[in-house]
């Protein structure tokens, strides 16, 4: 009786272990089996992406994900779209010819431009284009003192692109990836010496009326970083978009009461190529203004912008007149309840809206312009209606260094500006004709 109960006692213990045991092995099993099949699947798309070629528009901004494939698969898609088509592009190529300002060619591929100097410079390019997500170095050759010192998180955090870096030491320029150089601060002198896939950037918000690149430096850049929407990196200094409604609960009759004073002018550089100062000068003789700054009698000793809290007027003055020079004068008197009156190269009605926007070109001479002013000073409610049209607009200021980043992690397509001049000469400047001589 003893020995057939430990048999029975033993015979249940080994079942209870088999069928766990059993169970852990099924388990397992299935896990290793689902990871082999998984492995096998990843295996299968690799070979299938090595014989598909990219759809139409892989050159296009949008797609370019498609050229960082392996090596094996760019080489086939080079020898499959462009075998047999070699004579042609290049032929092509000779035709467009060389532009007397880019020293580059294009060639079409698909319907889709680019420039290269020739087809074994998109070979090139396609075996050399690395992965988005390589940290690419920024570097200054000479940062503007205005130029705030961050870090690159503190750039480019916020990008689309963010894996960038920016150096402010010039022991950093063997490294770069692109190298700014501000025009404005430009001595003359040869540019440092510089790798083959390094680029040079020209950086500059000032006009060409007060920007002469030295001659050492005229073939040097690659690519152009300025307010002018034609640069290969466009750095406007604000922007400004239609809002759906005007802001509600906003209290304009208190608002205009509070404004005690007329007309408002900061300004730095008393002589400009505009000749603004001698403009202003007359219109004083219509209209109060209160110049602020270095050539003015009045001082700011923060934001002067906060001021304007009881101006009704701001002169949004530029020290030059061409086609795209707007800089921050117009821009930030938009966050401020104050109207503008702008005076510079742009036709700003088309750029920015109207119904708010007092323009100097609107006045047959600057007396008028006076008269009209003063007739805003004593009549609340047209100054209240340019109030409500200015509030149908919103500002706002792109972040600075998205575009660069974004550029510099693209497939890169080496160009050169034969003659920087040259191309900062395209922008249309003129002399001032508003001035009573």
């Amino acid at each position: 009786m003893g020995a057939q109960r430990f048999i029975g006692l033993a015979s249940r213990k080994f079942r209870k272990y088999h069928v766990y045991m059993t169970t852990v092995f099924a388990v397992t099993t299935f896990v290793l089996s689902f990871r082999e099949i998984s492995r096998l699947e990843q295996i299968r798309r690799k070979g299938s992406a090595n014989q598909m070629a990219p759809n139409e528009g892989e050159f296009t901004d949008n797609k370019q994900a498609l050229l960082y494939g392996k090596p094996v698969f760019r080489k086939q898609w080079v020898e499959r779209n462009l075998k047999g088509k070699f004579d042609d592009v290049i032929t092509q190529a000779n035709s467009v010819g060389t532009s007397p300002v880019y020293n580059r060619t294009s060639l079409k591929v698909k319907g889709a431009w680019r420039n290269v100097k020739d087809v074994r410079s998109v070979t090139t390019l396609l075996h050399t284009t690395q992965k988005p997500s390589t940290v690419k170095e920024i570097v200054w050759f000479n940062a503007p003192a205005w130029i705030q010192r961050q870090k690159g998180s503190e750039l480019f955090g916020r990008c689309k692109y963010k894996m960038c870096t920016l150096s402010y030491n010039r022991h950093d320029l063997a490294g770069a990836d692109v190298v700014l150089v501000d025009g404005f601060n430009l001595h003359k002198g040869a540019p440092p010496p510089r790798s083959a896939n390094q680029m040079f950037a020209l950086f500059s918000f000032e006009p060409p009326t007060y920007l002469t690149i030295p001659s050492e430096w005229k073939d040097a850049f690659n690519w152009t970083i300025t307010y002018r929407p034609d640069s290969d990196v466009w750095r406007p200094y604000g922007m400004v978009r239609k809002r759906t409604s005007g802001l509600k609960g906003k209290n304009y009759e208190k608002l205009v009461k509070e404004k005690t004073n007329s007309v408002a002018w900061f300004v730095s550089r008393c002589a400009s190529h505009s000749q603004r100062e001698k403009y202003v000068k007359e219109l004083q003789r219509y209209i109060d203004i209160d110049v602020f700054g270095r050539c003015g009698d009045r001082k700011c000793v923060k934001d002067c912008y906060e001021k304007l809290k009881s101006y009704k007027f701001y002169l949004a003055f530029e020290n030059s007149f061409c086609e795209n020079y707007v800089t921050e004068k117009f821009f930030k008197t938009l966050l401020q309840d104050v109207i503008p009156v702008v005076r510079g190269g742009p036709n700003y009605k088309n750029l920015f809206g109207g119904g708010y926007i007092i323009d100097s070109k609107d006045f047959a001479n600057i007396r008028e312009l006076g008269y009209y002013l003063n007739f805003l000073l004593n009549n609340d409610k047209a100054y209240i209606e340019l109030l409500k049209a200015k509030d149908k607009r919103r500002v706002y200021f792109p972040l600075p260094w998205c575009g660069l980043c974004e550029k510099v992690h693209r497939p890169l397509v080496k160009q050169t500006y034969s003659d920087i001049n040259l191309w900062l000469s395209k922008e249309k400047c003129h002399l001032p004709n508003d001035i009573i001589k």
